[in-house]
């Protein structure tokens, strides 16, 4: 398991000399984590300068590049000499000597599928932790081959995975003024990097990009995020389409989150109600230092540490189970990648400078940032939601040290224009392959998913829900667009969901014309419709198929083009005037009330869904029933005929009287053009 690798980095200074007693609790409690792991970190690394001949290539281009050669094993209908590979450095800018490492691979699928970055936390740690051992093109054995991952991220998008901050993996730099402190550096070497990368890659650069990773990733990618929408804002270079970002089992808002970890604890059954109490005790502490951090400065931040640092120690104190996944006593050893990337002919391959040593985690860069992992990355994260940036939450179940408890906790507690509404959410199965994977919750962009029988690194405990999650997410499969009302008799315990015809016509027509709560008139004002159908069920109106209404995807290969044992007429035309529903639906105020993402517009009527269900039915009838009444009754209304009805078991049919397409429209009928 990868786990510990990315977390258990967080926040140590290492050496190689013994931990004294004298070492703050934290230090002490964060190097054994990393012994266990096999993993020994070193403090002087990767300040470097490569020798001469390297100098001409390395030192005074702005990105060196070379196709990945390696040997890989196994089938996955491509070899590595089809897909673009590629290993290469990017000289930062705003630095004196910094380089940053990375490795990109083309979607096995399409080249125009998304860009997908992925980071590795510590902080400190090498993403090739990542790529070896959870999401990338293949896996590394204990034998130290490579066989091909079936379910690597690169099927659905073009990977990128970077050594960052500086000084971690293989990036480098000949100055230690360069080794970042904060969240704020390391987001502006992150962002030169991008502008680097998509200047030499341009055909990559309208791809749609989303930023990913775990641990750690909490407090780099939040910062990241809001580094690109700024850049792009104030049109600082490049425009970078940056769609989302997800993280994994990530530590965002400290405090909430170390104080989730006893709760996690005794719901899990690692310590007993005793424990629990007296571990909770230290909570009040953790909270009140976590936020001194954000105002006093680096001496608080640390102190910060020790305290909420301390409720870990104790719950492991109490019961030693791997802080990554608590269903195993000892984790996983982790040292193989350190092991292959040092290979003289792997490094080769890479284009790494000779004399340069691989190390997965970087006890320099980790001591560097000290301070900023306590600070609080949450505090960025509505602004990013108001501008309809997607954001993906995912937490495997059994993570100790990131878990699930103090994740959801900051999530629902974030204070956003959505926060009440993704609240009332329901929370429902994700599903893979039929069978329940995870919960998920959803309202407009932001998204959260529980990842069943998974520690901190989900993509390597679960490969393929990880991928189908991914794939889901990007497509804008989690983001269907629907409308609740809950039944204004709550006695009502039936849920009924609404779906409007077309194909391709959002069900907002029947919601604002026909059984909704209220009607909206042609001024664009709400009345109370008297006859709604929430006066006797729970109603749910879906905008479906993909593609309508407010439900968007990012691919065209969404918008769905056949219905199986469904073929009917489609008319285009629209009987009666529904424009004001579509001007209703376009003022701003109301978009954001709604949760919609900026930028997605609403369409009353799709018509390439339309034309995709058209151009996909066969016109032949699969199946017929065949319906037989008894006999024929009179349906009434206040005691007079409104039509007749016909009912043999399940089945019903039912002849309104004076109605048109729209039963249920009470409002005044307008010119047809049928």
């Amino acid at each position: 398991m990868v786990p510990v690798l990315n977390y258990l980095f967080i926040l140590v200074l290492f050496s190689h000399s013994p931990i004294s007693s004298a070492t703050s609790l934290h230090t002490r409690t964060r190097y054994e984590l990393i012994e266990a792991l096999n993993l020994h970190p070193r403090r002087d690394i990767n300040i470097f300068k490569p020798n001469t001949s390297e100098s001409a290539s390395i030192t005074n281009s702005r990105i060196v590049e070379k196709p990945l050669r390696l040997p890989v094993l196994g089938e996955s209908g491509a070899t590595v000499h089809d897909l673009a590979h590629l290993a290469g450095y990017v000289r930062i800018k705003h630095t004196i000597g910094g380089r940053m490492f990375y490795y990109f691979f083309q979607s096995r699928n399409e080249k125009a599928a998304p860009v997908v970055i992925w980071l590795t936390g510590g902080p400190g740690c090498s993403s090739a932790i990542g790529l070896f051992n959870e999401n990338g093109p293949f896996h590394l054995t204990k034998n130290l081959s490579l066989v091909w991952n079936d379910y690597g991220w690169d099927k659905v998008a073009n990977m990128i995975y970077i050594d960052q901050p500086i000084g971690t993996g293989f990036s480098y730099t000949s100055s230690e003024k360069d080794i970042r402190h904060d969240e704020k550096g390391v987001s502006d070497d992150l962002y030169d990097f991008l502008q680097g990368f998509f200047k030499k890659h341009p055909d990559y650069v309208k791809n749609d990009l989303y930023i990913t990773g775990e641990s750690y990733g909490g407090h780099y990618i939040p910062a990241f995020a809001a580094r690109i929408n700024k850049g792009n804002k104030n049109k600082e270079g490049i425009h970078i389409n940056l769609k989302g970002f997800a993280i994994g089992n990530g530590l965002t808002e400290p405090g909430p989150q170390f104080g989730a970890d006893p709760d996690f604890a005794y719901m899990n059954k690692l310590i007993n109600l005793e424990d629990y109490i007296r571990i909770s005790q230290m909570v009040p502490e953790c909270t009140k230092a976590a936020k001194k951090c954000g105002t006093n400065g680096t001496d608080s931040c640390l102190d910060a540490s020790d305290k909420c640092w301390e409720i870990l120690h104790e719950i492991l104190s109490v019961n030693p189970v791997c802080v990554y996944d608590i269903r195993r006593n000892k984790c996983h050893d982790l040292s193989a990648v350190d092991e292959f990337l040092n290979i003289p002919s792997v490094k080769k391959a890479l284009g790494v400078p000779k004399g340069l040593y691989y190390k997965s985690c970087s006890g320099m860069v980790n001591e560097a940032m000290a301070a900023d992992i306590m600070r609080n990355l949450e505090v960025g994260l509505p602004d990013l939601l108001e501008d309809g940036i997607e954001m993906l939450i995912y937490v495997g179940e059994y993570d100790l040290i990131c878990n699930v408890v103090g994740n959801f906790r900051w999530v629902t507690a974030m204070k956003w224009s959505g926060q009440s509404d993704f609240e009332a959410c329901e929370i429902v199965k994700f599903k893979v392959d039929g069978k329940e994977a995870g919960r998920l919750q959803s309202h407009g962009p932001l998204t959260f998913l529980w990842v069943n029988n998974a520690g901190h690194m989900v993509p390597m405990d679960q490969p393929k829900a990880s991928l189908q999650m991914l794939k889901m997410w990007m497509n804008g499969k989690l983001k269907m667009f629907y409308y609740i009302f809950q039944s204004r008799n709550k006695k009502d315990n039936h849920v009924v969901i609404w779906l409007a015809g077309g194909p391709g016509c959002s069900s907002s027509i029947a919601l604002f014309r026909e059984n909704g709560p209220f009607h909206l008139t042609n001024n664009l004002f709400l009345v109370w419709n008297d006859y709604g159908w929430d006066k006797v069920a729970n109603m749910i109106y879906i905008d479906q198929p993909i593609g309508t209404g407010f439900s968007y995807t990012s691919s065209e290969k969404d918008i769905r083009n056949d219905e199986k044992g469904v073929i009917y007429d489609i008319r285009r035309q629209i009987c009666y005037d529904m424009s004001a529903i579509e001007k209703f639906l376009h003022i701003t105020s109301m978009k954001k009330a709604l949760g919609v993402p900026r930028g997605v517009n609403y369409a009353i009527c799709n018509h390439v869904v339309n034309y995709a269900m058209r151009m996909g039915n066969s016109g032949e009838v699969v199946g017929s029933t065949r319906f037989e009444a008894s006999y024929v009754v009179r349906s009434k209304v206040d005691g007079k005929e409104a039509g007749v009805l016909k009912n043999h078991g399940p089945l019903t049919f039912l002849k309104v009287q004076n109605a048109g397409h729209m039963v249920q429209w009470i409002n005044q009928r307008l010119h047809c053009r049928c």
